[in-house]
């Protein structure tokens, strides 16, 4: 199952209940600036997270939802902070499943520790 909410107004996620079998999400080109730590709770299949274009402002609290994610393979940040480059990885969170990471357009200076933060990946495209 695939939830598309690409190209709206949406400034905040919070809650998705009643979409438990989703497995494909794209918010895609919505101004987030705000994403809460349990978003992606429910989504117990969740897989697959499209969150390019964006506005997040890169603390470590913008993603403590990929805390919850425990099934994500592929994510997509291309292009996702407002003000914040990524510089490096020590605000994400360790994702443990995660196989495919997209950073085009972050600023990201320095990859180090990334084997530690996603033993599992595969792909890395910056």
């Amino acid at each position: 199952m695939e939830l598309n909410l690409a190209e709206n107004k949406i400034k905040s996620l919070k809650d998705f209940f009643g979409f438990p079998n989703v497995e494909d999400v794209n918010f895609s080109s919505n101004p987030i600036e705000m994403i809460r730590s349990d978003t992606f709770k429910e989504m117990k299949n969740l897989k697959t997270l499209n969150l390019t274009d964006i506005q997040l402002a890169n603390t470590p609290d913008d993603f403590k939802f990929l805390k919850r994610c425990y099934n994500l393979a592929v994510l997509r940040l291309n292009g996702g902070f407002l003000d914040k480059d990524l510089i490096d990885f020590t605000t994400l969170p360790t994702v443990w499943s995660l196989e495919k990471l997209y950073l085009r357009a972050t600023g990201l200076v320095r990859i180090d520790g990334i084997k530690d933060k996603f033993p599992h990946l595969q792909v890395l495209d910056v």
